[in-house]
């Protein structure tokens, strides 16, 4: 084994110890390893760190709306321990308990769909 196959071994098996999603190639497509119930072939296999979906801010009104449909019960966000419903969708911003954000604000500060998504969309 060579020094770079075992620092990727090695960074895989630690991310694998604090819990995190690990993948296994197999067949050519990568499968998401069950905590616990895997036995590691470090030889044979090739292992790598589940990539988490990257997110961003919405771009407009219509893209903020089209993507709160998909988060059930529509309007609602979480943030802070509390839970808010948005009143209005603007240019670039909502508004909520006569505050108003911008979809950047929102995002940065980690608001989130009451389901636990990023209030925002997948890029």
């Amino acid at each position: 084994m060579t020094k770079e196959k075992a620092k990727q071994i090695a960074e895989v098996l630690n991310a694998y110890a604090e819990g995190k999603p690990i993948e296994v190639l197999l067949a050519g497509e990568w499968c998401e390893i069950i905590q616990d119930k895997y036995v590691f072939n470090i030889e044979d296999e090739s292992y790598r760190i589940k990539k988490e979906p990257k997110y961003r801010p919405f771009k407009n009104a219509k893209e903020c709306f089209e993507e709160m449909k998909k988060h059930q019960p529509i309007g609602w966000l979480y943030w802070n321990s509390i839970f808010v419903h948005i009143t209005e969708i603007g240019l670039g911003c909502i508004e909520f308990d006569n505050c108003t954000y911008t979809f950047v604000e929102t995002f940065n500060k980690g608001f989130t769909f009451v389901d636990g998504q990023p209030f925002g969309i997948k890029d």
